[in-house]
């Protein structure tokens, strides 16, 4: 009997985005989207790829305006 084709939608792909964005391992992404990890990997490079990306690219802002907001820690010498 064939295996059910793995379907690819927005809501999966938002999901993948959100997982990798999180620093979720991708063993783990595919298990929570039910597909093998090579499936993941074929199928949602580039969600996997963005979500990291995005997350990255939210913290380093949220860093950038705080720091611009005078709220920095500087390590003590000594």
């Amino acid at each position: 009997m064939a295996r059910k084709a793995f379907a690819v939608n927005d809501a999966v792909r938002e999901r993948v985005r959100h997982l990798a964005g999180i620093g979720l391992r991708q063993d783990d992404i595919a298990k929570i989207i039910g597909c093998s990890p090579k499936t993941l990997r074929k199928r949602l490079r580039d969600e996997l790829d963005r979500g990291v990306a995005e997350a990255n690219a939210t913290v380093c802002g949220y860093l950038f305006a705080s720091a611009k907001a005078g709220n920095v820690t500087r390590k003590s010498s000594g």
